[in-house]
């Protein structure tokens, strides 16, 4: 049954949308044998090229998700369900195949496989090597990465762990107005340290309105408070001023927040890109001159 299995062509390329290509081996060389060694460098496990298969999609048209959506740490999602980070077994279950599926079914219920010239599956490979996957993207030019790593079952050949990364493209691109929904400010503490400088609120606005005629706003904003944002938002500093009600004894923080965005690369798989947006936020703190 196995090798039936391994021979049975994963995904059909009829109706689904299709882009993938191989662009990286990385390997583990821990004393390996100098054929085994040069048999990986040449991308070869169990005398198959790992550049002989692609990347591709099923029931998945990638125009219309970005690829941080499968991506095991994304800035942003809008909901985790049937994704790497709702479900750690993910890439497992879309690409190790357990039983054959005829290929209505695996257009219906697979999002992702691999294709290969000879219909080979990922379960060629499992007799003798424990395969796992990390998943990466970048939402500025709508790319995923997926690193696939190859550990060898046999004791004395523990070393020889093989990663080999393919890239999916044409997933949808980054926008502000997709983002948008995830950006805000969760919390604003005082420093310590800087704010019991000063003995009352007019103090701290005469200081900050010494900032503004010095062009040092951004610093003085910078000292005298830490920020809590989204997972997918930072502050922009340059877009951030605070206003006083003295009566009040309060001070709000007015600000534009940036975009924290997947930007991942060949060479930076964990690169995040900041984005300045036009999404505007506001948050009120009581002054207190004690931490």
């Amino acid at each position: 049954m196995k090798n039936r299995l391994a021979m049975f062509c994963v995904l059909s390329l009829g109706t689904a949308v299709v882009s993938g290509i191989s662009i990286a081996v990385i390997l583990s060389q821990s004393k390996q044998p100098k054929n085994e060694l040069d048999a990986a460098k040449r991308h070869i496990l169990n005398g198959v090229n790992l550049n002989e298969f692609t990347l591709t999609t099923g029931n998945l048209d990638p125009k219309n998700v970005l690829a941080s959506k499968y991506a095991d740490s994304p800035t942003y999602i809008k909901s985790s369900f049937q994704t790497p980070s709702g479900s750690s077994d993910f890439w497992t279950k879309q690409l190790i195949s357990s039983v054959i599926l005829d290929q209505a079914t695996k257009n219906k219920e697979k999002l992702f496989g691999f294709n290969h010239p000879k219909g080979l599956l990922l379960n060629y490979f499992t007799d003798n090597y424990l395969i796992s996957f990390n998943s990466y993207a970048n939402d500025k030019n709508g790319t995923l990465y997926l690193k696939v790593i190859f550990k060898p079952k046999e004791g004395k050949k523990l070393n020889q762990q093989v990663e080999y990364i393919y890239k999916l493209t044409g997933f949808n691109k980054y926008s502000e107005n997709y983002f948008k929904d995830g950006l805000f400010i969760k919390g604003l503490e005082w420093k310590k340290d800087e704010i019991k400088k000063y003995k009352t609120i007019q103090e701290l606005k005469n200081a900050y309105d010494e900032a503004i005629k010095n062009k040092t706003i951004s610093t003085f904003i910078k000292n005298i408070f830490s920020f809590q944002t989204s997972p997918s938002s930072s502050i922009n500093l340059k877009e951030t001023k605070l206003e006083f009600n003295i009566d009040k004894n309060l001070v709000t923080l007015k600000t534009k927040l940036n975009a924290l965005v997947n930007e991942a690369t060949e060479n930076d798989l964990l690169k995040i890109a900041i984005e300045p947006t036009n999404v505007d936020a506001s948050i009120d703190k009581e002054f207190q001159n004690k931490a």
